[in-house]
């Protein structure tokens, strides 16, 4: 919602005949690299391409970011499956030393 806010008034700037890219300025909720690249794109006629090129930077900043993120969580899941699976033999195998220690005391 406050994404669609901030679109909302920078169409309405634009509407009234000012820059997209002072549209986005008066919201902070854009990276300035954006503002810059759509200021670059209005200037030389090529806005297409440079959002173009906005894109494919955060596309890869984003993978690199998952990339790092999942390298974060494996060893996490991996230690909790560990304490899964050993809190399942501790439950299984307790009744069965409890068993042997009743047999052993008759």
């Amino acid at each position: 919602l406050p994404y669609q806010k901030a679109l909302d008034e920078a169409c309405t700037i634009v509407q009234e005949g000012g820059a997209l890219a002072k549209g986005l300025t008066a919201s902070p909720l854009f990276p300035p690299m954006l503002v810059g690249m759509v200021k670059t794109g209005e200037a030389s006629g090529k806005l297409g391409d440079m959002l173009s090129r906005v894109s494919a930077a955060y596309s890869s900043e984003l993978k690199a970011d998952i990339a790092a993120m999942t390298s974060l969580i494996q060893p996490l899941i991996l230690l909790l499956m560990g304490g899964v699976i050993a809190f399942i033999m501790v439950a299984v195998l307790l009744p069965i030393f409890d068993l042997n220690t009743l047999a052993g005391g008759l």
